[in-house]
């Protein structure tokens, strides 16, 4: 019974991001003019709906599956989880909206109507970003950097392995290599702009390459979120609203795509493994294992064993820069649930009240939605006033709403 109280506690909340959105950057009511917020309200979904889950089931019962999921949870905790969570994405959310009305971040139009006169810059800029990519992979090379999912497909090696080797073994800084990141991203979304213009075969050209720069360091979600922007970008089969059966029918479709390109990225990391592992891996990390860190990081405050250090220079970004010896909360939480060594995997899943309770406890973990609100739309901003200096500055709302709305799962400088 109380299961069904936290879904409906969830549903309500996700309800209510839908209202207080409306009129604002992430207003997603007008789904073909605004299609951009869909990324925010994915992130919203992955945290809802493993508390929901959890909730029904339990953490024993998600133990049971033998997915790897939930390590360093106390059972008997899920409720008083669930209800921080939610309250505090509640927090969030209404905090998001009133700033984000506050500064004036209105309902995007469609851009169609600037990238008609932006066309040559367009080309221009992905051209650029091919040329700077592909310099920086084979500089990165000269270091002892490879590209993972190349590698992985001409040798033997896993794809975790040569991902890890790039990150901790090679003389690439690990804080550097996210940049593959960013061109992508960039140059994805102008692959779509440039096949809506009719322009199919550069559109697709850029699109491809975007995903061949993104998927040299080895990251699966990276690959999935620089596809997800070229569809967007190109408004491939997206309907003009969001509440109609077509909208329930392609994102189906979607989902059946998604699942798939999951499905292969899952077998070139483990070539071994069958369908019965790709569930499980589903389960442990797309699906209650997005929270793991929240709910290892009150299991292991409840039970005494909580790590200690140094959270606090979470709080400055490119900290590893100034301090060392810093290791992020996230990477501390992996190692201490999970008992790899810190070459060995990646940082825990989670959101972003579990790095505030590291650094200040139960007062910042409720005053942190209060932050991350206020820290999104000063971002906003700041990288919006710094696309203004470049040619492309009539794109500069899409591209800020397609990937630079922070994600509240993983907030940086709580």
């Amino acid at each position: 019974m109380i299961g069904l109280l936290i879904a409906f506690f969830s549903c309500f909340t996700f309800t209510v991001a839908l209202v207080a959105m409306r009129g604002t950057i992430l207003d997603i009511t007008r789904f073909r003019e605004n299609p951009w917020p869909i990324f925010w309200y994915i992130q919203l979904l992955l945290i809802l709906v493993p508390v929901i889950v959890v909730s029904v089931v339990g953490i024993e019962g998600i133990w049971t599956t033998g997915a790897r999921a939930l390590l360093g949870a106390i059972p008997g905790t899920e409720i008083e989880i669930a209800f921080m969570t939610i309250g505090t994405l509640f927090l969030y959310i209404v905090s998001l909206a009133f700033f984000l009305r506050i500064v004036g971040l209105k309902a995007l139009q469609d851009e169609i109507i600037f990238i008609k006169d932006c066309k040559r810059v367009i080309f221009q800029c992905a051209w650029g970003l091919i040329f700077v990519g592909t310099f920086i992979l084979l500089i990165f090379e000269v270091f002892g950097f490879r590209h993972a999912f190349i590698t992985s497909w001409l040798s033997s090696e896993r794809l975790l392995e040569v991902r890890l080797a790039n990150a901790y073994k090679s003389s690439v800084p690990s804080q550097i290599i996210p940049v593959f990141f960013w061109i992508s991203c960039f140059l994805s979304m102008f692959g779509g702009f440039v096949f809506r213009l009719k322009q199919k075969k550069h559109g697709i050209l850029f699109g491809l390459y975007s995903l061949f720069l993104v998927s040299a360091p080895g990251d699966k979600a990276p690959v999935i979120i620089v596809i997800l922007l070229w569809l967007i970008a190109a408004r491939i089969r997206i309907p003009r609203v969001i509440y109609s059966f077509k909208t329930v029918v392609l994102g189906s479709v979607g989902l059946v795509f998604v699942g798939s390109l999951i499905y292969f990225l899952f077998r070139q990391q483990y070539p071994d493994a069958g369908f019965s592992e790709f569930i499980l891996y589903v389960l442990s990390r797309l699906g209650v294992g997005q929270m793991n860190g929240t709910y290892a990081t009150f299991g292991l405050a409840m039970s005494g064993n909580f790590p200690v250090g140094e959270y606090y220079w979470g709080l400055i970004p490119g900290a590893n820069f100034f301090n060392r010896e810093y290791v992020n909360y996230q990477k501390v939480l992996m190692m201490v649930t999970e008992g790899y060594d810190f070459t060995e995997m990646g940082v825990a899943n989670s959101y972003f009240i579990a790095e505030a309770f590291a650094i200040g406890g139960y007062p910042l973990v409720w005053l942190s939605p209060i932050i991350v609100a206020l820290a999104s739309v000063v971002g906003i901003m700041v990288f919006r006033k710094m696309l203004a200096f470049l040619p492309w500055r009539p794109l500069a709302p899409p591209i800020v709403a397609g990937f630079v709305l922070d994600n509240p799962r993983h907030h940086r400088g709580i």
